[in-house]
């Protein structure tokens, strides 16, 4: 019976250290104070699933895009949450924690983590999930989502995304000031910092690149803040190789401003000019006012 007990206070424990970690972990990459980890982390939140973009997809749309990962977890998640699990275990090795109890804890990290930061995540972006229509849990499902796409939505001046860090439990932003209730207005100074900060010159731009072209592409923009997003994307790209499709847009942009002439009538007296024409072999005179060509 004590055994069984402490089992379930091993398991409660792993699965609540569990949840600070992925918090902390989440935390640590969008902070940017490690580049490679921050920037892998922020091609799901500015390019699969930006500030701009549609939340939910048909299926989700994986940011791992050919790097090193365990299914769909990127390393930018893999390494520091082994780094973790080795310092507990060297930690229990020191403390003589009994083996059975540190197979629990390992067990039930990894599992509430998967959970979590992995499959729950997944699905937050999946349209028509099942756990939407359970009666026991769509009304945590749906909140959980929204506090989730206001994560994905906050962007301060620095162009970090400071709120909502937890998944499905978000116990540890109540506790650390990072909890958001309210859907953020959209932040064109934030977005083009986080673009300038997070970018990756090597990996990322292709895909920076793509999303500048298709944003460029649409005809009709009816917010001037989406407007604006779109000039901090051209600015992103004022040092790489334009893209055929940018160089259309741009040689149409410089035709427009070319200067045209067009004709402008000028109110004279008739008796101020007077042209011939030829008109069935026999000259004609008549009069006829100037006309001016004007350049603008």
């Amino acid at each position: 019976m004590t055994t069984l007990i402490a089992v379930a206070n091993w398991t409660f424990g792993s699965c609540l250290s569990a949840e600070l970690m992925g918090y902390a972990l989440h935390r640590l990459l969008h902070s940017g104070a490690i580049g490679f980890l921050s920037r892998s982390h922020m091609q799901h939140h500015l390019v699969q699933y930006g500030p701009l973009e549609q939340q939910r997809s048909a299926n989700y749309r994986d940011a791992i895009d050919q790097r090193l990962a365990l299914g769909n977890i990127g390393v930018e998640w893999l390494m520091p949450a082994a780094l973790l699990l080795i310092v507990a275990l060297v930690l229990f090795r020191i403390l003589g924690i009994p083996l059975l109890y540190q197979v629990v804890y390992v067990g039930c990290t990894l599992g509430w983590s998967f959970l979590m930061f992995s499959y729950l995540h997944d699905v937050m972006h999946v349209e028509g999930f099942w756990l939407e229509k359970t009666p026991l849990l769509k009304r945590w499902f749906a909140g959980a989502r929204r506090r989730h796409d206001i994560h994905h939505r906050a962007l301060n001046d620095q162009g970090i995304m400071n709120k909502n860090f937890g998944i499905g439990l978000f116990l540890f932003d109540r506790l650390f000031g990072s909890h958001c209730d309210v859907e953020p207005g959209f932040n064109p100074t934030g977005y083009q910092a986080a673009m300038e900060r997070f970018r990756n010159r090597y990996k990322m731009r292709r895909c920076f690149e793509r999303r500048r072209a298709n944003l460029v592409g649409k005809s009709n923009f009816r917010s001037a803040s989406l407007r604006s997003a779109i000039g901090a994307d051209r600015h992103l790209g004022s040092d790489t190789q334009d893209t055929s499709q940018s160089k259309a847009c741009r040689a149409k942009h410089l035709d427009s401003r070319k200067p045209m002439l067009v004709p402008q009538t000028i109110d004279v007296p008739v008796t101020s000019s007077i042209s011939t024409l030829e008109i069935n072999g026999e000259g004609s005179r008549r009069k006829t006012p100037n006309i001016v060509m004007k350049q603008i």
